[in-house]
């Protein structure tokens, strides 16, 4: 099955659409030199020849029509369309006439289609099983996850859930509305595709025969003239644009294209006008119509129906038929560009780190223009597809950006409740049934003086006092819409100490005093997601807990730092770490003051020691002791302005000052006063602590490292901090291989029998962004539980699959024991 996985992805992702136009759908005998050797990068481990009997192995089997009743293949012929049945015939099934798929199978499907979309393969089979039978097909309005028939598990996914980490645009149908929006609009899109100039996927367009690789924007607009044959096809409908809508096809450059592209305009606007459902003023797809959506309202998952309905008919056609057409290249070349351009707005590849998955967060509604229906769509279904199917007991937390003004913020606050509830058709009930956290954005410092983040200082002080503002307006209906704050983005460029005292600020004064049922603000903060290396990832925990003043009924997002195998994440990278000198310092000092070490004279702690004194000589010319240096950092959470111009003046002034008590004893140390000021205001210290240096991990000291995470973890279990873990988010940007050694196991196991340390910190399970990770919260569940039961039935675990799913019941109660509305 894996080979026939990999095959899979070597014929509908990585051919060159512009070669299928030219030279139809792919040669009935596949195996060629060009393509043994094009399969390399699909099969590294494999050898040439053994390459080469795969190949065969698709030639001979996976091409040809397969013996059975229960689904029709393209007779009499070679096919690449029979192998997608190959693969879903084994996977799915239509237990209730939509498609599900077996849960044993669950972590292949998920891999192959994370690459290749849930709908080539559901779309593909329900025209195969349909034909079969003998029936037609109305109802295309599935979730982008499709469910799975353990019928134990779904018992328990079918209570009310939680969602607490959550962001609101990426948590919608995202490549879905972009590439609708430019299906029915692919006209002047140059300046959204110049985010393209890089793509994320190189490798997926091969050129071994000579064709150039196009751009982007140029397959994007074949592919939309190609949809349009296609729907005029299954229409049975003529038109005058038709030739002009082929040379749009044909075209060879951009600048061809746009002769014609006028008259793809006029056909769109047409279909729309005689063709399409319209949901009062919003025409979200020209390929909607009353024959694949007999429902007169938008609701969640509406927006699929009419390209599930295209690529449905279009597959019929093809397993009716023994004959090769034009429209089967078309189509064929369709699927090509739409699975290439998928992977440029989701994460697919295998890169690891937050920076990685930044680049796709930025595109995540890059091809949608503001003012567009489309862009009131990925709010109200970042909402309404998460109620889909679910309790309608069942709880949401979004995050949104703060804004500096109050009248900003109210604007805001009020335009998203309104779009969420008016935009998409959905239970009232559940409209009362989520919330908002502000989650401001870290940024990189700009550093020209100090203090050091002095720009996002004042954004944050802005937006908090914006925040308690505008929760006590009177006759605020929406004050308790919001119910805590965050913040979010890379951590490696700015550390919870900038955050501090917003957090303090907020805390002290989120009380509302005008609603009847005023409710205080929580906090969250994303930590230890992503570090220069462990020992950073586990200063950023510590520091969010001592700056940020998190306590029990606050929460922690992501925390992978945490319960990273210390070993593991270090051979990876051959012991050896990069980073900025100030960083390497920070975290030399914390570790010789939180790691336990024989004595003075133990050889780790001397060369630590010795560094630690050659680090802070050469960023600040002097040489403090360790607990002066230790303290100076304790001081972070302070305000630095309150040590050169201290004010009391307003609410905010009075608390630039942390009241912990690591704080109030650091700041009876007038030497680690000193060197606080320098590190914020020495611009000189600053730019040479900007300076990276390479830090070599001894074997001896991984063992130390590794003690202090488990004290740390220890104490947030001890203070009832909770950790919103997100399987997919975490496995994509974190350290962790599968989903079996996610970190999730680590914080808790209770009821499992796991090797290592039991533990029972409050967990709840996420999706982070849904529409980036192409996930839902009851695929997340899924995945943890498959991944767990494939263990067991691999006799590699003691847990049986009854165990593990009473389990994750209680992890999903526990989700509700963490809501910010309580």
């Amino acid at each position: 099955m894996e080979a026939l996985r990999k095959t899979l992805e070597l014929i509908f992702l990585r051919e060159n659409p512009d070669k299928v136009l030219i030279e139809g759908v792919l040669p009935a005998k596949y195996c060629r030199d060009e393509r043994v050797i094009s399969a390399r990068e699909v099969f590294p481990s494999l050898t040439l020849d053994q390459i080469e009997t795969i190949c065969h192995q698709l030639d001979d089997v996976w091409m040809q029509e397969r013996a059975t009743s229960q689904l029709c293949f393209v007779r009499g012929q070679s096919s690449i369309f029979n192998t997608l049945l190959y693969f879903s015939g084994d996977l799915l099934s239509t237990p209730s006439d939509l498609p599900v798929v077996k849960f044993d199978h669950l972590l292949r499907w998920n891999n192959t289609t994370t690459l290749l979309t849930e709908d080539l393969f559901t779309t593909s089979f329900l025209a195969s099983r349909d034909i079969a039978f003998q029936r037609s097909r109305s109802r295309f309005d599935w979730g982008p996850c499709i469910e799975h028939d353990n019928v134990t598990l779904n018992n328990v996914l079918r209570k009310p859930m939680a969602e607490l980490h959550s962001h609101l645009k990426g948590a919608s149908l995202n490549f879905e509305l972009n590439w609708l929006c430019l299906m029915n609009r692919p006209w002047n899109r140059d300046a959204e595709f110049a985010m393209f100039s890089s793509s994320q996927n190189p490798s997926y367009v091969t050129d071994l025969s000579g064709y150039n690789k196009p751009s982007m924007y140029y397959l994007v607009i074949k592919a939309a003239a190609i949809r349009m044959l296609l729907f005029l096809d299954q229409l049975d409908v003529t038109s005058t644009n038709i030739d002009e809508i082929f040379a749009l096809v044909n075209a060879m450059s951009l600048s061809e294209q746009k002769i014609y592209i006028e008259a793809l305009k006029r056909e769109i606007g047409v279909a729309k006008y005689l063709y399409t459902k319209r949901f009062g003023s919003c025409v979200p797809d020209y390929s909607i119509t009353n024959t694949c959506c007999p429902d007169s309202s938008l609701r969640a998952f509406t927006v699929l129906t009419g390209e599930r309905a295209l690529m449905y008919n279009a597959f019929k056609s093809i397993y009716r038929r023994s004959k090769e057409t034009k429209l089967d290249s078309l189509f064929y070349a369709y699927i090509l560009i739409k699975n290439q351009f998928r992977q440029e707005l989701m994460q697919t590849n295998l890169y690891k780190g937050f920076a990685n998955f930044g680049i796709y967060e930025r595109r995540k509604e890059g091809f949608i223009p503001d003012e567009s229906p489309y862009s009131k769509l990925v709010q109200a279904e970042a909402v309404a597809s998460f109620f889909a199917g679910k309790s309608p007991d069942s709880y949401l937390e979004v995050r949104v950006t703060p804004k500096p003004y109050v009248f900003e913020l109210d604007k805001s606050i009020k335009g998203l409740v309104s779009t969420i509830g008016n935009e998409i058709n959905f239970g009232d009930a559940e409209k009362e049934k989520y919330r908002f956290i502000l989650h401001f954005i870290k940024v990189r410092d700009r550093y020209v003086s100090g203090p050091r983040h002095a720009r996002l200082r004042d954004s944050v002080r802005q937006s908090s006092v914006s925040l308690i503002r505008w929760r006590n307006l009177e006759f605020n209906l929406n004050a308790e819409r919001i119910v805590g704050i965050d913040a979010a983005n890379s951590e490696l460029f700015c550390r919870p100490e900038v955050f501090s005292q917003a957090y303090r600020f907020c805390r002290q004064y989120s009380w509302n005093h005008h609603n009847q049922h005023p409710n205080e603000l929580h906090f969250t903060y994303h930590v230890g997601e992503d570090f220069y290396d462990i020992i950073d990832g586990l200063r950023a925990v510590w520091e969010s807990v001592h700056f940020l003043g998190l306590k029990r009924g606050d929460r922690i997002g992501h925390g992978l730092v945490l319960g990273t195998d210390v070993k593991s994440y270090y051979e990876t990278r051959h012991g050896l770490v990069y980073l900025p000198k100030q960083v390497l310092l920070d975290n030399i000092a914390w570790l010789l003051h939180e790691a336990t070490f024989p004595g003075p004279s133990d050889k780790q702690y001397r060369e630590l020691s010795d560094l630690y004194q050659s680090l802070v000589a050469e960023i600040y010319e002097q040489n403090p002791e360790l607990l002066d240096y230790f303290q100076a950092i304790c001081l972070r959470g302070d305000n630095p302005r309150a040590y050169t111009n201290p004010s009391t003046v307003s609410r905010w002034h009075q608390l630039d000052l942390n009241d912990s008590d690591l704080a109030t004893a650091a700041r009876n140390n007038p030497k680690a006063r000193e060197l606080y000021i320098q590190y914020h205001f020495n611009a000189d210290a600053v730019h040479r602590g900007n300076e990276v240096r390479e830090f070599k991990i001894d074997e001896s000291l991984i063992d130390v490292i590794d003690r202090v995470r488990k004290s740390l973890l220890h104490s947030i279990e001890e203070a009832g901090i909770a950790i919103e873990t997100n399987p997919t988010s975490n496995l994509r940007i974190g350290h962790a291989s599968t989903y079996r050694t996610l970190p999730l196991l680590e914080f808790n196991n209770v009821g499992l029998t796991m090797t290592g340390q039991y533990r029972g910190i409050s967990v709840s399970i996420n999706t982070d962004d849904r529409g980036v990770f192409g996930t839902s919260l009851e695929r997340e569940f899924s995945l943890v539980a498959a991944a767990l039961e494939k263990q067991y039935k691999k006799g590699e675990s003691d847990v049986p699959p009854r165990v593990i799913y009473d389990w994750l019941d209680k992890i999903r109660q526990m989700a509700f024991e963490q809501v910010f509305t309580s």
